[in-house]
């Protein structure tokens, strides 16, 4: 479960700036992908699947995104706007096999074209203005330089500005807009996650999770939060049946940091700390051990500044809590 929390608000503060962040406010969809196509929004554009294979996320949480096989495998989206929107944000999370076909992540195509899809080992966001098929089309991309890793990509739009593309933290590419209004392109040309549902052809060959669109442009400081998971994102289950993780300290941490937990029972243990795309930073421990309080500091002397969790498994049971570096 991924899902950020309702009317959720983070105040970030840098430089005597508060910036508001509502991570819910214009938010028309949002797939999970937790073994199923439901929109988590209050609009309920709940998708279909067709043939994706439930697999880990980013944070090993089981079937919790979904595997394509750049073949046959898509979710059927329904039409998310009534009319063609005047600014749009699209994101999701991706990983990507070190060879790959051309594939579509996200196509929306009725009151409102726009795309994200892999080509020619880069990344493309795509959006369709103007009244003329197949004219219109503008786009912008990202070269990949690690596949096989999670990535996060965004798509922002607004009518007269920039097409850009986020990504992984950073404004990778843009181009200029003219100001011209979103293609309308009909009924018949569908929606889907996993392939161009019009024609089937163009089918995504990866994993694909968290899926979001918006309609409007969101800020900076809102990419930011959605890549750096600032909340909600880690899906935080400190205790269950007698094992208890508890918060590390000090929080947020600065050279070191000390993680400790409960045992109820001796048994078999680990400890690992991770960062937001699901890469190993440490493992602090990996083995039997006595029932009873354990506690371990974590060297964070060559560690970036940002959000990472840490997760304790113990004879069958997983438990996450986020560790935050100044």
């Amino acid at each position: 479960m991924k899902t950020l929390s309702s009317l959720c608000i983070l105040y970030l503060i840098a430089g005597g700036l508060h910036a508001q962040i509502n991570l819910d406010s214009g938010l028309v969809a949002h797939w999970e992908l937790d073994n199923n196509g439901l929109d988590s929004s209050p609009n309920l554009n709940n998708g279909t699947p067709y043939g994706p294979i439930p697999i880990s996320d980013r944070f090993g949480n089981d079937s919790s995104a979904y595997q394509f096989n750049g073949t046959s495998a898509y979710v059927d989206l329904p039409t998310v706007f009534t009319t063609p929107p005047s600014a749009v944000t699209f994101s999701a999370w991706f990983k990507v096999p070190t060879t790959f076909t051309e594939g579509k992540l996200i196509h929306h195509g009725d009151n409102g074209e726009f795309s994200m899809y892999t080509d020619s080992n880069s990344l493309t966001v795509a959006v369709h203005l103007g009244t003329v098929l197949p004219d219109g089309w503008i786009w912008t991309h990202q070269k990949f330089v690690d596949n096989n890793n999670w990535h996060f990509a965004a798509g922002r739009w607004e009518f007269g500005q920039l097409l850009e593309l986020y990504y992984d933290g950073n404004f990778a590419s843009a181009t200029t807009a003219p100001e011209v209004a979103m293609m309308d392109p009909g009924p018949q040309f569908l929606s889907s996650l996993g392939k161009y549902r019009y024609s089937n052809i163009s089918y995504y060959a990866g994993l694909l999770d968290d899926v979001r669109i918006y309609d409007r442009a969101l800020s900076n400081a809102e990419l930011d939060t959605l890549y750096n998971n600032m909340y909600a994102s880690v899906p935080e289950r400190p205790t269950t049946a007698g094992l208890q993780l508890f918060q590390n300290q000090p929080n947020p941490a600065n050279g070191s940091t000390t993680i400790s937990f409960q045992q109820p029972s001796a048994g078999p243990v680990s400890l690992r700390v991770y960062d937001l795309n699901g890469r190993l930073l440490t493992e602090l421990v990996n083995g039997t051990l006595s029932s009873g309080k354990h506690a371990y500091m974590v060297d964070l002397t060559n560690v970036g500044a940002g959000v990472y969790f840490y997760e304790l498994r113990s004879s069958g049971t997983v438990l996450t809590r986020k560790l935050l570096v100044e």
